[in-house]
């Protein structure tokens, strides 16, 4: 899922973007409005985490945190 989120851009998308297509690979759906900021923040704090901590791969490494989250998100995982 990660690999899938920036997949076919030349540079990578904005993380709205990015929170936008993770939820239709995903889900299906497009996120909420907090949904989507919670998203942003993340991918910006982990990103920022991974910075600090000396990673070159910061960005990549966010995304495979943030992919984790979506997985785990009851709506993926249980059915109605």
């Amino acid at each position: 899922l990660a690999a899938r989120l920036e997949a076919g851009h030349e540079r990578p998308p904005a993380a709205d973007s990015t929170v936008d297509r993770a939820y239709r690979l995903a889900l299906s759906r497009t996120p909420t409005v907090d949904e989507r900021q919670d998203g942003v923040t993340f991918l910006r704090e982990s990103e920022a985490r991974h910075r600090q901590a000396g990673r070159g791969n910061a960005r990549e490494l966010a995304l495979v945190d943030y992919a984790q989250v979506i997985l785990s998100l009851n709506e993926f995982v249980y059915v109605d």
